[in-house]
């Protein structure tokens, strides 16, 4: 069996993440099926000189449908094949929180759900897994297999991802692994011995993080051996434009996928997409950066703004963390960790150890403790902080932060 991918350092991929435009969600995206508007959406891909898609699969359909599932997925596949574009199906999702029903219609949801992450439900996966990635050993319409897409920081979610990781390896060596990390090498050091591409996403600006994400990916790719790959770049809304961040992964000879094809129905077409479903687009530069061509030969009509979708530029980052905000932190190490305290400094100490992540590599039990400090101190909207289980975590956070403020540098935006 041919596992030449081994040396194979990804740089080559040109691709984007691709939600069809009938489509809000990833249950959608298969129950609803419609291959002419595939067919006709990848021909877009094509004529941007694009070389490969990520695709978000939906274990809630196959459950519900398999032969439907198989029928669309198979579908999908060929249509990807006849405009020469290899899919990385990304099996799994950890965003945003929401369990997954067969007849959903609205904002992204899971998959398969925090729910079914327990070790005591994934015998209820192995059939989904069983089809899509022991279907199509040695199929080279593959590129390679996503296992999640930006896994929570929770020990359920880890165990679940490296055991599907294992799994997906074990049933099929022909296609190499990756994990779609939200974050930096931080974050991406839960998954560098179990995956084979370190995947990344980033959608940080100015150029000068932006660029440290990629070095500090390379750094542990260099450590580990494993070549890198960003699965997920481009975003107006943070002031990363496609048009910047592109030319500097060419640059870095790092393979990307962009955020996202389409503009049409997900909640991210505010800040995200290149293409109308009628084959206009709403900014040329960008075209310009992913095409690889210039403004006066872009193959796309513009369509004006106010004739289309609005899309919302801005500069938002957080501002730089001086030396005044490094003695604070040190500070905290004499602040006891009681309700009351974290209930007026949650807040701030939130902010400043999410810089810490983002740039230091911090243990597993350190990554957990802060990110169930995290939830419990500055939780979702509508929910009550859990002061108690803050303060529980509070001391590995504080020790966390002192071990690691020499990693950061604090003039740099998180």
């Amino acid at each position: 069996m041919t596992t030449k991918w081994r040396q194979d350092s990804f740089s080559w991929i040109r691709g984007a993440n691709y939600v069809p435009s009938y489509a809000s969600n990833d249950v959608a995206i298969w129950r609803d099926f419609d291959a002419e508007t595939v067919g006709r959406e990848l021909g877009f891909a094509e004529t941007l000189g694009l070389n490969s898609i990520r695709i978000f699969l939906q274990y809630i359909v196959w459950k519900h449908e398999p032969a439907l599932f198989r029928r669309h997925f198979q579908s999908f596949l060929g249509l990807c094949a006849k405009r020469g574009i290899r899919a990385m199906p990304v099996l799994f999702d950890s965003c945003f929180g929401q369990e997954p029903e067969i007849d959903w219609n609205g904002h992204w949801v899971m998959n398969p759900g925090y729910s079914r992450e327990a070790s005591s439900r994934w015998s209820e996966l192995e059939g989904f897994v069983d089809y899509v990635v022991g279907e199509h050993v040695g199929d080279d319409r593959i590129v390679m297999w996503d296992v999640m897409n930006e896994p929570a920081i929770l020990r359920t979610t880890i165990d679940f991802v490296r055991h599907w990781l294992a799994v997906v390896r074990k049933t099929d060596p022909s296609h190499p692994t990756t994990i779609g990390v939200a974050g930096n090498a931080g974050l991406a050091s839960l998954y560098a011995d179990h995956e084979d591409v370190l995947g990344f996403h980033s959608y940080s600006w100015p150029s000068s993080v932006f660029r440290s994400h990629i070095t500090n990916m390379k750094r542990l790719g260099k450590q580990k051996g494993k070549p890198i790959l960003i699965s997920e770049v481009g975003h107006w809304g943070s002031g990363q434009s496609y048009e910047g961040a592109i030319p500097i992964l060419e640059e870095e000879g790092v393979g990307w996928y962009f955020w996202e094809l389409m503009i049409a129905k997900t909640q991210f077409n505010k800040w995200q997409g290149v293409v109308y479903p009628d084959g206009a687009i709403r900014d040329a530069a960008a075209i310009a950066a992913i095409s690889r061509t210039s403004l006066d030969k872009i193959p796309f009509k513009v369509k004006p703004l106010s004739e289309g979708v609005p899309y919302e530029k801005g500069t938002a980052h957080a501002p730089s963390l001086n030396d005044e905000a490094r003695q604070l932190i040190q500070d905290l190490a004499e602040t006891p960790a009681t309700p009351e305290n974290l209930k007026e400094q949650a807040s701030f100490i939130v902010p400043f150890f999410l810089t810490v992540m983002h740039q230091a590599v911090l243990s597993e039990e350190e990554l957990i403790a802060a990110m169930e400090f995290h939830l419990a101190a500055q939780p979702a909207q509508g929910k009550e902080p859990d002061l108690a289980t803050a303060c529980d975590r509070f001391e590995t956070v504080k020790a966390a932060l002192a071990a690691h403020l020499d990693e950061v540098d604090w003039n740099m935006p998180p």
